[in-house]
């Protein structure tokens, strides 16, 4: 990214600036990170709801990921042996 380019603003209701997202991260304005609007003032996500979005992926939503995927594997072969018969050895 150009150096011209660093400090401008993406858009005009765009709190984040080009600094940012070129990782010159300008100390007095670390708060652009978070802010999306200029009407947007909520505080970083809090410890407890990093953990418990955190355990939400991890406990819930991989394994049911993991079970719709081997399901839905499972179901295209099922339905592909209907279509064309069952495996022969040869």
């Amino acid at each position: 990214m150009s150096d011209r380019m660093v400090g401008r603003r993406i858009g005009p209701w765009s709190n984040v600036t080009l600094t940012a997202l070129a990782g010159r991260i300008d100390p007095s304005r670390t708060h652009d990170v978070y802010v999306t609007s200029p009407d947007d003032k909520r505080a970083p996500y809090t410890r407890n709801e990093e953990l418990r979005s955190f355990l939400l992926l991890t406990v819930v939503m991989a394994p049911a990921l993991t079970g719709v995927i081997i399901v839905g594997y499972g179901f295209l072969v099922w339905i592909f042996q209907m279509l064309s018969g069952p495996p022969t050895g040869g």
